[in-house]
């Protein structure tokens, strides 16, 4: 055999080697990193849950897009495992179980029901798993949890600026009802709400809890419209529930603004509501277009659409960087044990959320730095749409409590 031949030969020869050996002999197979996630996909608040959950799997497709997220050099893929919680606790301990015992995930990612989350979480924090989730509850989400981060500010953050930047826009407003669902999300958002009027001179009036699932608000609306407040406050009530509460309000003759410090998308209770008792409802359901969106934030709400649609897209967005903050702190950690990761989420100063850069806040609130600050977004509803009308940041220690219920 001549030596070009043999060397052609051997070159075939070690093609056709490599190709025969198993994969994980020549190209190491990569590595998967599960991170579980559980919300509700069916009941009330449906519409939050499923749009939160879009937003997760786009996060984790850039990062896989991008190789995934890297341990010590090595790439892991991100695959979120997703449960329907069915806005309910003891579903929420029961799927929690399973993704702890059954799924063997170490890291939670999303939970926005504050009765699943504080139910589960004894589950979670006993077991040293991250938790990175949203929820209104109080004061015993994050005291004496050294697993949960928090990413969204609640009412008792969020509440006191947004009544900052509406005493300054909207002086008129000086008495107000709440209404919210007689469950820890309601609580929460009627303590901050409530907290933050009486603190800056706005008269709160009253408050008033349904059990979720109501349908006729019309003996509470009754009660509540007689006090004649300039403006009805429902942070915490879902949009199917919201839809109902807004258009029974408008058809009793309320005429004065609805607040909703929370998450109100039009595209969820605009057909409920009729669009028209919609129009100029205040809240801080985030907007994607306009000079005051960073372009970043437009840019990922672009590619939202193009992959899903609009319904529920600026909703969905505020979600976007809980999966980043997991994968930063791990990067930052450069490790998958928890005790090391809960050090490097807590080390990311700032972190780059897509509205800004936000900070770990709270300690004297809650004995720890795990509530994050962020740009907060003060949107209108106007045409059927959310416009941003401002930007304030949270207050990170909240404004002096009374009991509101």
């Amino acid at each position: 055999m001549g030596k070009e031949k043999k060397t052609i030969f051997i070159v075939i020869l070690l093609v056709l080697t490599l190709l025969s050996l198993p994969a994980y002999s020549c190209f190491a197979a990569q590595k998967v990193l599960k991170v579980g996630d559980f919300n509700p996909m069916t009941g009330p608040g449906a519409f939050w849950g499923t749009s939160a959950k879009k937003s997760l799997d786009l996060a984790a497709e850039n990062w896989n897009r991008r190789g995934g997220v890297t341990v010590k050099g090595q790439k892991y893929k991100i695959e979120f495992i997703h449960y329907d919680d069915k806005y309910k606790g003891e579903e929420a301990v029961r799927v929690v179980n399973q993704l702890i015992f059954t799924d063997r995930v170490k890291f939670i990612v999303g939970p926005l029901a504050s009765a699943c989350v504080l139910a589960a979480q004894p589950i979670i924090e006993a077991n040293k798993v991250i938790l990175i989730c949203n929820t209104f509850a109080g004061k015993e989400l994050l005291q004496n949890k050294p697993y949960t981060f928090r990413v969204m500010a609640p009412p008792l953050h969020a509440s006191p600026a947004f009544f900052t930047w509406l005493r300054r826009e909207h002086p008129e407003l000086n008495s107000c009802v709440h209404i919210s669902p007689n469950s820890a999300t309601g609580w929460g958002s009627t303590q901050g709400d409530n907290d933050s009027c009486a603190h800056l001179g706005i008269n709160v009036l009253g408050s008033e809890f349904f059990e979720p699932g109501t349908e006729d608000f019309t003996p509470i609306l009754v009660k509540v419209l007689a006090k004649k407040p300039d403006f009805l406050s429902i942070a915490g009530t879902p949009g199917s529930s919201a839809g109902l509460l807004i258009k029974q309000a408008r058809e009793l003759g309320f005429e004065g603004r609805i607040i909703h410090t929370g998450h109100l998308d039009p595209d969820d209770v605009g057909d409920i509501a009729g669009w028209k008792n919609i129009e100029g409802i205040l809240t801080s359901t985030p907007a994607f277009e306009g000079p005051l969106v960073p372009q970043k934030a437009k840019d990922l709400s672009a590619q939202f659409i193009a992959k899903y649609g609009k319904e529920g897209a600026a909703f969905a967005m505020l979600f976007y960087d809980y999966l980043n903050v997991l994968c930063w702190g791990i990067e930052k950690a450069d490790s998958l044990d928890t005790e090391k990761v809960r050090v490097g989420i807590e080390s990311l100063d700032p972190v780059h959320t897509i509205l800004g850069e936000g900070y770990w806040g709270g300690k004297k609130f809650y004995g720890q730095n795990h509530q994050l600050i962020w740009p907060y977004m003060f949107t209108e509803i106007r045409n059927g749409k959310t416009e941003v009308v401002g930007f304030e940041m949270p207050w990170e220690m909240p404004v002096p409590q009374k009991k509101w219920r």
